[in-house]
């Protein structure tokens, strides 16, 4: 068997799931803790050979979390494009929404089309890559630098694929304006990912978690944040052959 590339075909539809602790050290008591469920669908772009469409179809609230029918209604629908090259895309996300629930599963998006070996993934791959994008942080607009190091692996039992363990370091930078006054946000941190994916060219399992300390600033006072995030994703339905 050749290396694994990119190959999409035919709809890819995922199940994403996302959860947030927010610690202030500034307010004692209980973490800030939100957690969200949402159904995308991954397709490539008819007659155009790498370009791929993905679209979020259901939006709900988890646990204590809540969520107006006006955010959902929203976030539904929003739409990304990526051009999906053979071993990861090809330039930067686009599209989306600049709202803070679009831009929550945004970063989910980014994480399923992991760059790989430029000559295709096997077992027992070694990489590096970077990035710098721009997210959404709640009122933030920010950039995020991620410095990643990747290696493979046959999957697991029962299974005919590949599995990816990867480690970032993140950084974080923002801005923003709250009452007339400015904000900026300074942030640094890890990320540890484990991908699982089909010998047919698609990603089928993504668990991300994240540690960040992050230093939200405003005139005349600093706030240090402890953010903690899990993001997974699960394929949930396989287009037929």
């Amino acid at each position: 068997m050749g290396p694994l590339q990119y190959r999409l075909r035919g709809p890819l539809v995922y199940e994403l799931f996302r959860y947030d602790t927010l610690v202030y050290a500034s307010m004692p008591g209980a973490p800030q803790a939100s957690g969200k469920r949402a159904v995308l669908t991954v397709r490539p772009v008819p007659g155009r050979t790498v370009e791929t469409d993905v679209r979020l179809d259901s939006l709900v609230a988890l646990e204590d979390t809540r969520l107006s029918p006006e955010a959902i209604d929203s976030s539904l629908g929003t739409r990304w494009q990526v051009i999906l090259g053979p071993t990861g895309p090809m330039g930067t996300l686009m599209g989306g929404r600049r709202m803070i629930i679009p831009g929550q599963i945004e970063a989910i998006i980014r994480l399923l089309f992991p760059q790989l070996p430029t000559a295709g993934l096997r077992a027992e791959n070694a990489w590096n890559d970077s990035t710098t994008y721009r997210i959404q942080l709640d009122a933030f607009e920010a950039t995020e630098s991620a410095a990643r190091t990747s290696r493979s692996a046959v999957g697991g039992a029962g299974t005919s694929g590949l599995a990816v363990e990867a480690t970032e370091r993140l950084v974080r930078t923002g801005t923003a304006m709250q009452g007339g006054q400015p904000m900026t946000l300074q942030g640094t941190g890890a990320r540890r990912l484990s991908y699982e994916f089909a010998t047919d060219g698609w990603l089928t399992n993504l668990t991300a978690r994240d540690s960040l300390d992050v230093v939200v600033a405003v005139p005349d006072q600093t706030i240090p944040v402890r953010w903690r995030s899990t993001l997974i994703a699960r394929l949930r339905d396989i287009p037929p052959r």
